[in-house]
C-alpha cells in the first residue's frame, strides 16, 4: 500500500509533470500565516533545487478534484481550486 507521500507525489507528477521526492516536510504555520500562502507541508524536487507545497493539508490536496500551481522563484505552490 503506498503512503500518503507517495500518493501525493504520484497526484503532483500527474497534474503537472513535476517529479517529487516522496517525503512530506510539514511546517508549524499557524492559520493567519497559511491563509496568506505560507507552506503547512512541502516536498523536495526530484534532481532539482527547488520545492513544491501548499497551505493546504496534505490530504485535501490529494482529493481535489481540481488544482492550480504558482510559480515564484524555486517555490511552486499547490492550491485547490474550488470550482
Amino acid at each position: 500500500m503506498k503512503t500518503l507521500a507517495e500518493k501525493l507525489s504520484a497526484r503532483i507528477y500527474k497534474d503537472f509533470d513535476i517529479e517529487c521526492k516522496p517525503t512530506i516536510y510539514r511546517t508549524r504555520a499557524g492559520y493567519w500565516q497559511r491563509k496568506r500562502g505560507t507552506f503547512s507541508w512541502f516536498m523536495f524536487l526530484n534532481g532539482l533545487s527547488g520545492e513544491v507545497g501548499s497551505p493546504h493539508r496534505a490530504i485535501e490536496v490529494l482529493k481535489a478534484k481540481k488544482l492550480s500551481l504558482y510559480w515564484e522563484s524555486t517555490q511552486g505552490c499547490i492550491y485547490i481550486e474550488e470550482k
